[in-house]
């Protein structure tokens, strides 16, 4: 039995998968090291490159001391992106 052409919509619902692969990474592990070996990977399939980046600001303060004020900024992910830009890959 030979299955029949999916119909045409006019207004079709999104079409979209998500594929996690979540891994515990050892403390201290640089994801920016990875962006080389990452590009050189995927820059055929998917030639945009975007990094995310997190930032963290940590304000101590206390009645007897001058504040502590600290920031840190930390790649928190790489996507690769394809030419129309309807698939990503996250690292």
């Amino acid at each position: 039995m030979r299955a029949s052409p999916l119909p045409k919509l006019r207004n079709p619902p999104i079409a979209e998968a998500v594929i996690d692969i979540d891994c515990d990474l050892p403390p201290g592990f640089d994801l920016a090291a990875l962006e080389g070996p990452a590009r050189a990977q995927f820059e055929t399939q998917y030639p945009k490159f975007r990094r995310q980046l997190i930032q963290e600001h940590e304000i101590e303060a206390s009645t007897d001391a001058p504040q502590k004020i600290s920031a840190r900024t930390t790649v928190q992910s790489l996507q690769f992106v394809n030419d129309d830009e309807r698939q990503v890959v996250q690292v």
